[in-house]
């Protein structure tokens, strides 16, 4: 049967009520199922009969097939056609009717929390549904406390579904949102196996607790503190193992620190910690945003290991940059968490770190073998020249100098020393200075200006070329922001090693995700790089440089824009092309400058409706809707002549005037057909790709 036909009927049969009886099953529809007790509590509420024998036996009311196994009470509904109904109209309606209705149903299910009692989670899960609908302030405090206690007494899967419960809400309150996400990662990571929880959710879950404000409520500040744990505990790597230096330096410049620790040189750790990158830096997410035709801003933020070394103050690697990128690491300004600036060297120290290290490491070989036997002994004395060369070079500085010593020095050896020199002047390393001493794991920002090609591409196309410097061995996330004006409709990333984008489409199985058009964050994998062999600081591909293609198409209001002008234009040109062979002279010659200002006077209208970017934003969606704007121009000029033609007496020039304009406003409308045709097709292309690697990734979970 037809549902509009049966919607009918119930709509009919609904109207034939009384009014105390309509009231009633207004009020029950917020309910999915309730009995003859929440019938009377309601009736009660509203101060009309309940008369519950009579109402569950209307035809709009069906009855649970199943009882509840704990309480066997006899459980009704509301026909879903109807419910469906009633529930559009009273959020049509004004909303105090609808809250009120929700209001009441969580006075309902109010329940004192008892961590001991799991027979009264439904009522609590219940409750949170309801207050998000009425009081989304009184939802996050309830919604906190129960989840803080059902985490702590073990039921991770009562606090998902109140999370859930609170998501489906959909409100605009962001604190209960984010609440809301946050408890349901918290319990996930609880609920899953030992050793089976998904990187994904960890770094979902550390995304929601960086982007958001500590939470006023106690019980939710204590879910933050315990979300923050668990990405500590589940984040971090194992612990860097003891640098060689600490090993191999003779007693003469090694010395025992306060902790019984050795202590070497700092140009020594430095140029080892390159080994063990993979084990201080847990995660690393990477904003790349265009700035301008020509310039692209790339934001890092990067969480560290929680060291505990007992000192005030440790000089770390956390990022490595190839090796000829010194320009920027001179650029880089550190800061904290907090906003605070952290120390950081700057390409002339990290090259005499570097290079203090390989004299240390030079001049060592030649103590550890007496052998000068055969050729054995020229192969020492040039070590030992290059190594006095580049201590005499760094006490002058001559920097220029040590450069060229470093890349002879490392033609110049073989072996292990060579191993070590050529890995240590391969790439760049970012040392920043840390407190470390009893601290949590720290989170660093920094950014720097890099290049950015913007080009055109195809008929409508905005293609944006910028170049990615990425540790292998990090945990990349990749985020590229769309610029204000325009809609990103594709993404690709190439390079001298193969690199894989992973849309970040939240946990597997996570439910209630409604996104807006592609999503704009990323894992970055790297297939080639996992059967690598060898030591890590040994890999010809630590630091990976790749280009990523963005392609952008101008809004779809903007092509409505001009498709608007075109029309108003279009029929300005029809007018004054065959207005004349009906009305007289006097008339039309009059009434087409009237149309010609009305025209204008729209257009000004729109323009100042329409919201348009600022600053950096403006750049970019002005160069992509340049071509818009053409036709924009084109569509008034012709507008224009055929106003004018409406002016002239002779026949053969209003003809030779009106047939172009009226032609070229045809073939505008054409091409904006074609240009919102062609929009249309790569953003379904786009979504098609980015839900097919988000299968793939789902497979590979599962």
């Amino acid at each position: 049967m037809d549902t509009d036909l049966v919607l009918r009927h119930i709509r009919a049969a609904f109207a034939e009520l009384p009014p105390p009886r309509r009231q009633l099953l207004e009020h029950l529809c917020v309910y999915r199922w309730f009995d003859p007790d929440i019938v009377e509590y309601t009736a009660g509420a509203l101060g009309v009969p309940a008369d519950t024998g009579l109402l569950v036996r209307l035809p709009m009311i069906e009855a649970r097939p199943i009882a509840r196994p704990i309480t066997h009470a006899e459980e009704f509904r509301l026909r879903p056609l109807l419910r469906k109904d009633l529930i559009d109209r009273l959020r049509e309606a004004p909303v105090e009717t609808f809250r009120r209705a929700h209001r009441l149903a969580a006075a309902y299910y109010h329940e004192s929390i008892d961590p001991f009692d799991t027979s009264k989670i439904g009522c609590h899960v219940a409750q949170v549904h309801h207050l998000a609908h009425s009081n989304p302030g009184g939802a996050l405090t309830r919604l906190a406390a129960f989840s803080h206690t059902a985490l702590l007494a073990g039921h991770p899967e009562a606090a998902s579904r109140a999370a859930a419960e609170a998501l489906k809400a959909g409100t605009d309150a962001r604190e209960l949102d984010s609440l809301a996400e946050v408890v349901r990662c918290v319990a996930l990571i609880l609920a899953a196996p030992s050793g089976e929880v998904e990187d994904s959710v960890i770094v979902h879950l550390d995304g929601l607790l960086t982007g958001s404000r500590r939470p006023r409520d106690p019980a939710a500040s204590r879910i933050t503190r315990l979300g923050r744990d668990l990405v500590t505990y589940y984040g971090e790597r194992l612990a860097p193992a003891p640098t060689l230096s600490s090993v191999v330096a003779p007693p003469g410049v090694r010395a025992v620190a306060r902790r019984g620790m050795l202590e070497t040189p700092e140009s020594l750790s430095i140029a080892e910690e390159f080994a063990h990158f993979p084990h201080i830096v847990v995660s690393r997410n990477h904003v790349a945003e265009l700035a301008g035709r020509h310039k692209a801003v790339h934001s890092i933020k990067s969480q560290l290991y929680a060291q505990d070394t007992g000192a005030p103050n440790t000089r770390t690697v956390i990022d490595l940059f190839p090796w000829d990128a010194g320009n920027v690491l001179d650029r880089l300004d550190v800061r904290d968490a907090n906003g605070g600036a952290v120390t950081s060297f700057k390409w002339i120290q990290v090259q005499a770190s570097i290079a203090d290290a390989v004299s240390f490491w030079l001049s060592g070989d030649d103590d550890r073998d007496n052998d000068r036997e055969g050729g054995r002994g020229e192969v020492v004395a040039v070590h030992r020249e290059l190594s006095h060369s580049l201590r005499s070079a760094l006490h002058n500085r001559q920097f220029e100098t040590v450069g060229a010593l470093l890349e002879r020095a490392t033609e110049a050896t073989e072996g292990d020393v060579s191993d070590r020199i050529h890995a240590a002047t391969r790439y760049l390393p970012l040392v920043a200075e840390l407190d470390t001493g009893y601290g949590p794991a720290q989170t660093l920002q920094y950014s720097y200006d890099g290049g950015c090609a913007l080009q055109r591409q195809g008929l409508i196309g905005v293609a944006a070329e910028l170049e990615l410097i990425l540790p292998t061995e990090a945990r990349n996330q990749l985020s590229v922001p769309t610029p204000e004006g325009v809609e990103l409709a594709g993404i690709a990333i190439s390079g001298e090693v193969e690199v894989v984008l992973e849309p970040d489409i939240g946990p597997p199985g996570w439910q209630n995700e409604t996104r807006q058009g592609l999503p704009e964050q990323f894992f970055v994998r790297f297939p080639q790089l996992e059967g690598d062999d060898g030591p890590a600081f040994l890999s010809s591909h630590r630091v990976v440089r790749s280009v990523l293609h963005l392609h952008y198409v101008p809004r779809r209001k903007d092509i409505r824009r001009v498709g608007r002008v075109n029309l108003v234009c279009l029929i300005v040109c029809l007018l004054a092309a065959f207005l004349p062979y009906f009305v007289d002279q006097r008339i039309w010659s009059s009434v087409i400058p009237v149309l010609a200002t009305f025209s204008v006077l729209l257009d000004s209208l729109f323009q100042n409706r329409r919201s348009h970017p600022f600053g950096v934003n403006e750049e970019v969606h002005s160069y992509a809707i340049r071509r818009l704007n053409v036709i924009y121009g084109i569509n008034l000029f012709a507008a224009l002549i055929a106003t004018s033609a409406a002016q002239v007496n002779e026949y053969a020039v209003f003809l030779w005037l009106s047939t172009p304009a009226l032609v070229t406003c045809f073939a505008t409308s054409l091409v904006l057909l074609a240009f919102a045709s062609r929009r249309k097709g790569l953003l379904l292309e786009a979504a098609a790709d980015m839900e097919a690697l988000g299968a793939d990734r789902g497979v590979d979970a599962r």
